[in-house]
């Protein structure tokens, strides 16, 4: 799966079960907000430390800040329009900071991502797209 800034957002914000839940395992259904953002903020904190080592200064300052924004409202509706698009700032940057294999990782707790076999021509055009996206921009 081919990870963006938008997915990425919407899997942190749960609205992606299979992307959220680790395989074999339904997302829950009935859970408070507050439980619903300690668990993601678990995962997230345990994902962060599995992966310290190998992560740079400012990929761990950008899962931080991702870690930070999961809060109980983040899961409560109606959610204000500013929180959407500080979440999709955020998530641009945990993108371009991580790429889009260890986003992928980050987003279903899943090490390593799964092996994408690509010609040549698809992993320039993802590199030409993360360049766009991440430099570009």
């Amino acid at each position: 799966m081919n990870v963006t800034p938008m997915l990425l957002a919407v899997a942190i914000a749960g609205g992606i079960p299979e992307m959220h839940a680790p395989a074999g395992r339904q997302a829950p259904q009935t859970i408070s907000a507050e439980d619903h953002a300690l668990l993601l903020r678990s995962r997230f904190e345990r994902w962060l430390d599995d992966h310290r080592a190998t992560l740079t200064a400012r990929q761990v300052s950008a899962v931080r800040e991702a870690i930070e924004q999961v809060t109980p409202e983040l899961f409560r509706a109606p959610r204000e329009p500013g929180a959407i698009q500080r979440q999709l700032e955020t998530s641009e940057k945990l993108y371009c900071a991580l790429g889009s294999e260890l986003a992928y990782s980050f987003a279903n707790d899943k090490t390593p991502a799964p092996p994408v076999a690509r010609t040549w021509t698809q992993a320039v055009h993802t590199w030409i797209s993360w360049v766009a996206e991440c430099v570009v921009k």
